[in-house]
């Protein structure tokens, strides 16, 4: 609701849909691949071309994934590092240069509080979203104030998923989705930058 009224247009990039490109609801979704840089460009251009600036990114694609110690871990560091960072960063390095060009922008990405301390038999995710929280604080001394970089560093997310993947734990200390609405419009309503904004 706070997009629809605050924004002239909202999108979303997803992985599979046809046709290339689906309009719902005033929303616009388009097709690509996060993980392939000139796919990401391209639908950055599209964007671009269709409504001439970009004010706001905002990156939620990632995953979890915990279950083995450090010593067991193998293909799940080269998973959990393209799922949770190289999609982030693919979608910054094709941000940036629309942004600095236009001289303003905000980039807002998704961090995790458990990675700052480390998590039992969850090291390539932990690690994994480290390198989103250094990102944002790199990007945001790099951009010199024309583009704002802010991560939303939430605990675990209240989500159906979730409560799947850890069944009888207590679900009362979790952040719902509405803490992280909240959340994400005051950070984009500030003049911070380079922060990772904890919930």
């Amino acid at each position: 609701d706070y997009f629809h009224k605050n924004a002239q247009s909202v999108f979303g990039i997803i992985h599979r849909a046809n046709p290339k490109m689906v309009e719902n609801y005033g929303n616009l979704f388009i097709v690509a691949d996060l993980l392939n840089k000139p796919s990401v460009d391209q639908a950055f251009q599209s964007i671009q071309a269709r409504f001439g600036t970009i004010h706001v990114l905002i990156n939620t694609v990632g995953g979890f994934h915990h279950g083995k110690p450090i010593e067991q871990t193998r293909d799940e560091w080269v998973h959990m590092y393209k799922l949770n960072f190289m999609t982030v960063l693919h979608s910054c390095q094709s941000m940036i240069p629309i942004m600095k060009k236009q001289g303003m922008g905000h980039i807002l990405n998704f961090g995790a509080q458990v990675a700052m301390e480390g998590m039992k038999e969850a090291g390539p995710y932990c690690v994994s979203k480290v390198m989103v929280h250094t990102l944002t604080k790199t990007i945001a001394k790099e951009s010199a104030g024309a583009i704002k970089s802010n991560a939303i560093v939430p605990w675990t997310m209240d989500t159906p998923k979730n409560r799947k993947s850890f069944p009888g734990a207590s679900y009362s200390g979790w952040t719902s989705l509405e803490k992280i609405t909240a959340k994400v419009v005051g950070v984009l309503e500030s003049e911070e930058s380079g922060k990772l904004k904890f919930i």
